[in-house]
């Protein structure tokens, strides 16, 4: 098997393909955080009413780790973002 063939491609070229992968992951964490949403309001609607504090304590729990990951994503994407904005036109 050979090694892929890697277009050329300008610096601005490669910024605009750097900055559209951005996009697309913080379009990917909407939604993420959306489908989050969802859940919660679909557990909240199952729980038996009222719910124990534990019950509720543990749906907290479970969107927190995932809100959690999002964010680090998040501060991930930003350094991206930042180091991107600092490349310069040179080939």
């Amino acid at each position: 098997m050979g090694f892929p063939a890697i277009p050329q491609r300008t610096a601005a070229q490669v910024r605009l393909d750097l900055l559209e992968s951005i996009a697309l992951e913080e379009t990917a964490l909407a939604h993420l955080i959306n489908a989050e949403a969802e859940k919660v309001k679909a557990l909240a609607d199952d729980l038996p009413k009222p719910c124990t504090f534990e019950e509720a304590a543990e749906m907290q729990k479970l969107v927190l780790a995932i809100l959690q990951a999002a964010q680090l994503k998040e501060l991930i994407l930003n350094q991206k973002l930042k180091r991107v904005m600092e490349l310069d036109d040179q080939p």
